[in-house]
């Protein structure tokens, strides 16, 4: 890699590393920070030094490049420090009265309204000038839409919150994915605990965006389409995914084509292209060029902002502002330092965007591109020109997947195995769809020619879903179930650029990085082996409101849990699914409340007792059925409590004898404290899942 002609590339790795430092470094003492500040003073002061010599400085000139890097290190550092320290500056659990400014557009869930405010404390009712700490509040359901707006100003009183880390390291981590994007409280505002400020609706550019969207939205949808082209139309052109349902997004999802629903560099492009064209027809003079140019960029932004500005349409305006640039100044432009120059800029405003799966998805789609089109295309060189277009469209969405496929992975445990097919032909739709609907969208108010393209719009986004639905029903559709840790991760990254190096350029001298990889690979999948196959054990989840208990022996699994996990799958997949996929396991799911026998996995129970290997155990609600039977009394290593219902701890002793008392996840607060007094009052042993974490009860070797 020629490294002195992408300065940008070298940068970006020191501040990227200075990002990730002080992100995982976050709760590091003051003092300990002071010491790194002073280091840095220092070798700053040996490298003016060695300025000051002019032939030491040629003798240590590396440490010129060194102290530069470290300069961008502490730049990073310091402003992933400075993004963290809203997380202690408002405080949480008291009632106090707050401003707040509406940012972005209230979204409806299934329990209340989820709306992100900006807000400062008032020192009085009159003080209306929101601050800049985010806060995510969940308002119950009324006229919402009529009364909030971006940029509303609300006034109420309440407590704030701390969102809750889960304890299962598995689950999804809701306060951790908030506190990237600066939000580290949260609230919950019933009917009539907050008032909209009349009249003092604050004014932005992205504001006026948003309503422009929803105007625009309200045109799409007046032009015909409806239901799940509405949907789809909706997040293609303008980005507005809230109306895709869970089955709609499953089957683009399995069918390899979701990054077709997320506005992204190829939409940005399409619309680059589709502008180019418009304005060379009626600016091809050589003095307008500058016009041109300006006219341009200034379109792209206009679109991009409207679409909401996510990390991938920033990317891809920020790559067409420099080529623009470039081509006004005819200079030789390098790729990859123009993505790493774009990439340093969005980092340098917002230093956590790093930890955004859109924005890493997105520039290694580009990379894999950069990296992998040009060498695979050539292998095969063809005669006509349909069949050389559609090779070079198949190895353009290979090159993206080559880029992105373990990342993707890693976040989403699935790998779809049709996705050349579905590129092949999405491609060509997806230009004609992003193509049609800008025009329609500059030219909505036009009579018969607004609804000229709303037809053709509505058959191609129909002939889109049409096809994924088709490729979704495809046998062996997609790879489920995977799980790519971070080692693997960047162990299959490095094995994917020493293939090209070694396969394509025919580089024998990558022969030996090439075995050591394959051998780090197979000694990874050896390692996990010796750790699951042994496995014999009983694990009791730490699921919020949920009971959830495995009985593991190697790699198979069963899983009893509550009828809301068994009987929605969506939230057992958000809270469950990960877990089990992470620990390499295949599972069967039963209700907690009914009768199951797995004579091979040496396993019984009967809707409340049972038995798994040496372990016996019981789970106790409450409930009439579940009351002991008189005159015996039962000897149990682990009796688990869950549910609501009111328990009785000195009946359950007079009828089990355990060893641990579980209590599970959906034991309530209310009852959980109660519970636990009366556990330290009769010297009971327990684990409190919410508070000590999954509990994991080995039932012995696995012969």
């Amino acid at each position: 890699m020629n490294w002195s002609s992408r300065p940008f590339l070298r940068l970006l790795l020191f501040f990227v590393s200075g990002i990730l430092t002080a992100w995982n470094l976050r709760h590091l003492l003051e003092n300990v920070l002071l010491f790194l500040n002073l280091l840095l003073c220092f070798l700053l002061l040996v490298n003016l030094l060695l300025h000051m010599t002019s032939w030491l400085s040629w003798k240590f000139r590396h440490i010129h490049g060194l102290v530069l890097g470290l300069l961008i290190f502490t730049l990073g550092f310091w402003m992933t420090r400075l993004q963290c320290t809203g997380m202690y500056s408002i405080p949480s659990g008291e009632e106090r009265y707050y401003c707040g400014k509406v940012v972005g557009e209230p979204v409806e869930t299934e329990k209340a309204i989820k709306v992100l405010l900006s807000v400062r404390e008032m020192n009085d009712p009159g003080d209306r000038h929101p601050d800049a700490h985010r806060v995510m509040a969940f308002m119950a359901r009324e006229n919402y839409r009529d009364s909030l707006q971006p940029g509303s100003l609300v006034a109420f009183r309440a407590a704030l919150q701390k969102p809750d880390r889960p304890t299962d390291p598995y689950v999804f981590d809701s306060a951790r994915f908030l506190a990237l994007n600066r939000i580290y409280h949260t609230v919950f505002l019933r009917e009539g605990e907050w008032q909209k400020l009349e009249g003092q609706t604050d004014f932005s550019i992205r504001n006026v965006a948003l309503g422009l969207r929803a105007s625009l939205l309200r045109q799409l949808s007046g032009a015909g389409l409806s239901g799940r082209e509405f949907a789809v139309t909706s997040a293609i052109l303008l980005g507005y995914d809230e109306l895709m349902d869970e089955e709609l997004s499953q089957d683009f999802r399995n069918a390899g084509a979701m990054h077709i629903l997320c506005v992204s560099g190829l939409h940005v492009g399409i619309v680059y292209l589709v502008i180019h064209f418009i304005f060379n027809l009626l600016l091809k003079h050589q003095r307008w060029k500058y016009l041109r140019a300006a006219l341009l960029m200034i379109t792209i932004w206009s679109y991009a902002l409207l679409t909401g500005l996510s990390p991938s349409v920033q990317r891809a305006g920020l790559m067409l502002t420099v080529f623009i640039i470039g081509g006004l100044t005819e200079r030789e432009r390098d790729a990859y330092n123009t993505l790493a120059a774009s990439a340093m800029l969005m980092l340098v405003i917002d230093p956590l965007l790093i930890f955004n799966i859109g924005f890493q998805l997105s520039y290694a789609a580009v990379v894999g591109i950069l990296a992998f089109h040009r060498p695979i295309y050539g292998l095969l060189y063809l005669k006509n020109k349909v069949l050389d277009k559609l090779w070079s469209v198949f190895v353009l969405s290979l090159a993206a997947q080559l880029g992105t496929f373990p990342l993707s992975v890693h976040y989403f445990h699935f790998f779809p195995t049709w996705f050349w097919l579905t590129n092949l032909f999405l491609f060509p739709l997806s230009i004609g769809i992003v193509a049609t609907g800008f025009l329609f969208l500059v030219g909505f108010w036009i009579p018969y020619y607004s609804d000229l393209l709303g037809l053709v719009l509505s058959g191609l986004v129909k002939a889109m879903n049409g096809l994924v639905m088709f490729v979704e029903k495809l046998p062996g559709y997609g790879l489920d179930d995977l799980y790519f840790p971070w080692i693997l991760v960047v162990l299959i990254y490095m094995l994917i650029a020493v293939s090209l190096q070694l396969f394509i350029f025919r580089r024998i001298r990558f022969l030996l990085p090439f075995v050591i990889l394959v051998f780090g690979l197979a000694f990874y999948q050896f390692v996990v082996s010796l750790k699951t196959i042994p496995r014999k054990q009983l694990v009791i989840s730490a699921i919020r409101g949920h009971t959830s208990i495995d009985f593991v022996r190697g790699e198979q699994a069963i899983v009893l849990a509550d009828s809301v996990l068994v009987n929605d799958k969506n939230k057992f997949d958000y809270l469950k699914r990960n877990s089990l996929i992470a620990r390499h396991l295949e599972y069967k799911l039963y209700p907690d409340d009914t009768i199951h026998t797995e004579r091979g996995m040496d396993f019984y129970f009967d809707g409340t007792y049972g038995y798994f290997g040496k372990i016996r155990f019981a789970i106790w609600e409450g409930r009439k059925g579940n009351a002991f039977r008189e005159g015996t009394k039962l000897d149990l290593d682990l009796l688990v409590l869950r549910g609501r219902k009111k328990v009785d701890l000195a009946s359950l002793m007079n009828g089990y004898d355990f060893d641990l008392l579980v209590i599970d996840g959906s034991v309530p607060g209310y009852q959980r404290n109660r519970i636990l007094k009366a556990c330290e009052e009769c010297g009971i042993n327990y684990h409190d899942v919410r508070v000590d974490g999954e509990l994991v009860f080995s039932a012995g070797e696995n012969k």
